[in-house]
This record gives C-alpha cells, structure tokens and sequence, in this order.
C-alpha cells in the first residue's frame, strides 16, 4: 500500500492521557527524559504530541505518532490530560510520519540511518520519498537499502568510521562471498586500488577463488572420497597483489614507451626542418613525403 497524503490542520485539543496509546515505544536517555520532564513541570508543554484517531471507535484509544517523551514526562507529573493535534490516516502511514518526525529531531548514526531507511521503504516509501525527506540523492537512498538488503551491516559500520564510502561500499557488497570482500576492503583502506576498480578486482578474485574449489584431493580418511581444498585469504590477498603490481609494471611499461616514440617524433619533425639534412636525403634518391 502507497503511502497516503496527510492534511495537517494545526488545530489542537486537549485529550486524556489514558486514551493514548503508545504503539512504536522505544529505549529513551534518562538524563534527556528528566530535562523533558523539568521542563515541563516548569514552563509547560510547549510542542502539542501528535495522534492518530482512526482507530479510535475500534479500539477506544488514540495511537501516538509522535511525542512519546512529552507525554511520558506529562504523565510522571501527573497530568490527566495533554495537548494533540489530532490527525487520522492508516498505521502504516502513521508509522512513516512518527520516524520522519524523529529524524528530523535526532541525530543518526550512519547504521541507524540505514536501518531507518530500510523500515520507510518497508512500510511503502520509495527511494524519490526518501530522497525528499532525508534531503540526500536518490542514488544515496538507493546504496544505502542496497546494503540493508543484504545484511551488510559491517560495510556500513565501515562507511560510518569513514573507512569506506558509500558508493564503494554498495560495490563491495554485491561480492557474494564475506572473504572476498575482506579483501577488497583491505585493498581500498591500503589505497591499493580505487573504488573503480572493485568490480574488475571482484571479478578476479572470484575467479581464482573458482579455480582452487575445482582441485580435489583425496582424503586419508575416507579413502577415495574427495573433499575440497580451503581456499586460504592470505593467497588470495597475495595473488591481488601480484596482479596490482604487474598492472602498475605494464603502465610505467606504457608510459617510458610513449616518451620514446614522443622523442623520436620530435627528432624527426626537427630533421625535417634543416634544409642540409633535406637536401642530403633527395641527393640519396629518397623522397621526402
């Protein structure tokens, strides 16, 4: 199911604290809890918490949306009623408005962000929404949930020590295996090689990592069975590096042949301008073309 349009009028009333019924509840700080509830006890509630009545014939009760912290600090103090905008829309919407309202009041780490984003685009908002309401790229949004998807928590904690972007990141986590991304991750943390070049490295490591599953050996213990060799993460960390280096050794390969042919172009451009050097050449019988 989409997500609905909600008309937010503004308008406030106050409604009794035990018809609210709080169904997202999550851990809050107790130091920010207790500056919550001194202030209101002393200055008031000054931000209305926000309901959602459409359910309420049903069940009796309002579902909060957001504001959990105002309305726990009312009730310690003993309030029996507390100020709410009142709105009404499916819970699934609602859902989706209560996370919007605490990003925008909480700072997130990358992990949570991630976690965050995966739970709005399950609950039906797509990567253009998002993209709206965390102010980033759709193509931010759309790593982001790549990583989620594949339970890729580790590349994101990577991505929120600054160990990796984001980009990178989504690249290293469509290798299928958890070794080759070891070293694909050591390869870009060393600067061995660039976020370009994942893809190609993957590729290459997969396919040696192939080549080892196919030798066979035969078991001392089961006779003539076969059982597959472990590939081992130092070989192939090895075999990345042998092949980083003789990729660097063909470039500077490239390079010193280029500056020859560079020399040798401008000696004969400079030949061809001495007139004694033209007029040995058609004494020869050669024509200059």
């Amino acid at each position: 199911m989409a997500i609905e349009k909600i008309l937010f009028t503004g308008s406030v009333t106050e409604i009794f604290i035990q018809d609210i019924d709080v169904i997202n509840p999550r851990q809050r700080d107790k130091e920010r809890f207790e500056e919550i509830v001194e202030s209101i006890d002393r200055v008031g509630l000054l931000k209305p918490i926000l309901v959602n009545s459409r359910y309420f014939e049903e069940k009796g009760k309002y579902e909060l949306l957001c504001g959990e912290g105002r309305l726990l600090g009312c009730k310690k103090l003993g309030h029996e009623k507390i100020l709410a905008e009142v709105i009404s829309c499916f819970r699934k919407t609602g859902y989706v408005v209560s996370l919007v309202e605490n990003m925008a009041r909480k700072r997130y780490t990358t992990i949570e962000l991630a976690r965050l984003l995966h739970n709005l685009h399950e609950k039906g908002a797509n990567v253009e929404k998002l993209s709206k309401i965390t102010n980033r790229s759709t193509s931010f949004i759309t790593q982001y949930l790549r990583l989620m998807k594949k339970g890729e928590e580790r590349l994101i904690k990577a991505v929120e020590e600054n160990r990796l972007p984001i980009s990178i990141a989504a690249r290293i986590a469509t290798a299928p295996d958890e070794k080759v991304q070891d070293i694909l991750m050591e390869a870009i943390e060393q600067k061995l090689m660039s976020g370009n070049d994942v893809h190609r490295v993957r590729k290459l490591i997969e396919a040696r990592m192939a080549g080892k599953k196919k030798l066979k050996r035969k078991d001392k213990k089961k006779g003539d069975s076969k059982t597959e060799i472990a590939v081992s993460l130092n070989e192939l960390k090895k075999d990345f590096r042998t092949t980083i280096k003789k990729q660097e050794e063909y470039i500077q390969k490239c390079k010193r042949l280029e500056n020859t042919v560079s020399l040798l172009q401008g000696f004969i451009e400079a030949l061809l301008k001495d007139n004694s050097f033209k007029k040995l050449v058609i004494s020869e019988g050669i024509t200059i073309i």
